[in-house]
């Protein structure tokens, strides 16, 4: 699956026709992407949140490249003057601990950025990504106790907090390795792992395979093969 994930800053006065854009946009992708939402961020009245999700980038980039892409495209840059500001993130290959190199699924991961107050918490952890985060942090975030916000999110998700961030964090590091421009050792800390080691073990225990190895799979074209049991 992936995931395209935008915040909008819209003035008070500029919102209806930023509304209105999005209502025309959206005719564009009907039975195209699996999802499309736009929601108000409740506790930030100028900010709009955008989810478009789709089955694979190839349908994304067969949507982008096609008559209905470039319409959509067309809406979107018409109301481009009424944005005060915007924040974008790509995001694919979020996966479930144990389950294969490729699956994308992640737990909760449909209901994150959707749901209050949850949609409050997810753009935050990506603007942050390179940070360390803690769990009281994003407890505040969301007005909550330390202590409630691990036992809400862990009946919500089925995930501790920690593990989730986790999750995140390689998601964005495979993106990373995926573009072949970076040292293992400068994506691990632009994505908030620190070290290389580090992010390697994030890797071995979340996907079942070192970075390394990930990325050799990408430049091979193949599959990133798992680790002996020695």
């Amino acid at each position: 699956m992936v995931v395209q994930y935008t915040r909008y800053r819209i003035g008070e006065h500029r919102r209806q026709a930023f509304l209105d854009a999005h209502r025309e946009a959206s005719r564009h992708l009907q039975f195209r992407c699996v999802r499309y939402e736009l929601t108000h961020c409740a506790d930030e009245g100028d900010w709009y949140t955008l989810r478009i999700e789709w089955a694979s980038r190839e349908d994304l980039c067969r949507f982008s490249e096609g008559m209905a892409g470039l319409a959509f495209l067309q809406v979107i840059n018409g109301f481009a003057r009424d944005i005060q500001e915007q924040r974008q993130w790509d995001l694919t290959d979020i996966v479930q601990n144990g389950m294969a190199v490729g699956s994308e699924i992640a737990v909760g991961f449909g209901d994150l950025p959707v749901r209050s107050p949850w949609n409050r918490l997810y753009p935050w952890i990506l603007e942050r990504l390179e940070e360390k985060i803690l769990v009281e942090q994003m407890a505040e975030r969301v007005n909550m106790s330390p202590r409630n916000f691990a036992r809400v999110f862990q009946r919500d998700f089925d995930v501790p907090p920690g593990e989730f961030l986790d999750r995140v964090r390689v998601a964005a590091a495979k993106r990373d390795l995926e573009q072949d421009a970076q040292s293992i050792d400068q994506i691990a800390a632009a994505r908030g792992f620190g070290t290389g080691s580090t992010m390697r073990r994030a890797f071995l225990r979340i996907l079942g395979v070192a970075p390394s190895q990930y990325r050799a799979s990408i430049r091979s074209g193949g599959r990133a093969e798992q680790p002996s049991a020695a």
